[in-house]
């Protein structure tokens, strides 16, 4: 396995944890939007707000620098023009 497939993993494993976690206290989904823990999760710390559902696949919904983060993150992402796109 190449460097990039295993730091992809890396944060795929961290998101199923999360979900996990979501799914014991009967949640159905979480919102992330401090840069640190954006970074944690995606492996960016664009402008950005990550939904994580408790199943199935998070998005990241960039502001700004959405080029670098479609090069940086390791989920999907979705140009977004303001966070009212999350609801």
């Amino acid at each position: 396995m190449d460097g990039l497939a295993a730091e992809g993993e890396f944060f795929t494993r961290r998101l199923e944890r999360l979900q996990a976690k979501l799914r014991d206290l009967e949640l159905d989904a979480a919102v992330i939007m401090s840069p640190v823990n954006l970074y944690y999760f995606t492996g960016t710390a664009q402008r950005a707000a990550l939904l994580v559902p408790s199943t199935g696949e998070a998005t990241l919904y960039v502001l700004r620098s959405y080029e670098r983060a479609l090069r940086e993150a390791y989920v999907k992402c979705v140009e977004a023009s303001g966070l009212n796109e999350l609801a």
